[in-house]
């Protein structure tokens, strides 16, 4: 506040950490629900949705990545154990 006239500014209200898809789902949800019953402007909740949407894909990529990695580490094992011999006659 570098002018004496001006009113401090109220920080932003903290939200949990968004570090899954189903964290970043509830959030976008409580910006729905904000913007419908006129709590945030549609304008802030537009801005909101899509800051949203974008850590949704960046994180639903992540899993994506991770679970594609341990898929292939498996098909990669199956693939260099020795094969055993068949009991059939």
């Amino acid at each position: 506040m570098s002018d004496s006239t001006q009113q401090p500014v109220t920080p932003p209200p903290r939200v949990g950490p968004l570090n899954t898809v189903r964290r970043v789902r509830e959030e976008l949800a409580k910006v729905y629900k904000d913007a419908r019953t006129s709590k945030i402007r549609t304008e802030d909740a537009s801005r909101l949705a899509f800051i949203l949407m974008t850590l949704y894909r960046v994180i639903e990529g992540g899993e994506l990545e991770q679970r594609l990695a341990t898929i292939e580490k498996v098909l990669e094992d199956d693939a260099s154990e020795p094969t055993r011999p068949s009991l059939s006659h």
